[in-house]
């Protein structure tokens, strides 16, 4: 593991150690040299290429990571919009007061008179107020004592 990690380190020191030394044999010193030079080539392609292998893993792992994350938030919204669509569904709301009135009043009992939700005594609350004078904004309604009006 050290020599890989220090391989251009000690390239680099052979060859000035070559550079260096007096050879007898010029021939031998060129072929040494020659060597040396491939092995510093063939050492940086290599490192170049696992640079390069390390960039494209990165890379894919990020999208794959990207892509998780994306279909969580899809599953979640999912499932936010499910959970939405059923508290919204007017046919089960339908289905629950049918089954309300099933109870309340049995089927052969007679004519059914209004809503069945006015019938056991709720009723829907009015939240609008009428305008009597759309220019002086004066309400229909009676003012309670100590209301302010404008």
């Amino acid at each position: 593991m050290l020599r890989k990690r220090f391989a251009d380190t000690i390239l680099k020191a052979q060859k000035t150690l070559l550079d260096h030394v007096d050879k007898v044999d010029p021939v031998n010193l060129r072929q040494e040299k020659e060597k040396l030079e491939r092995q510093q080539l063939e050492e940086k392609e290599r490192i170049e290429n696992q640079i390069r292998a390390a960039k494209v893993a990165s890379s894919l792992k990020a999208r794959e990571e990207l892509r998780l994350r994306r279909e969580r938030e899809r599953e979640a919204a999912r499932i936010a919009l499910q959970k939405m669509e059923k508290t919204a569904e007017i046919e089960d709301n339908m289905k629950v007061l049918k089954e309300l009135e099933m109870v309340l009043f049995k089927a052969g009992q007679g004519a059914r008179f209004g809503n069945i939700m006015e019938q056991i005594g709720l009723f829907l609350k009015n939240d609008y107020m009428d305008y009597e004078d759309e220019e002086d904004g004066q309400f229909l309604q009676d003012w309670e004592e100590g209301q302010i009006c404008n």
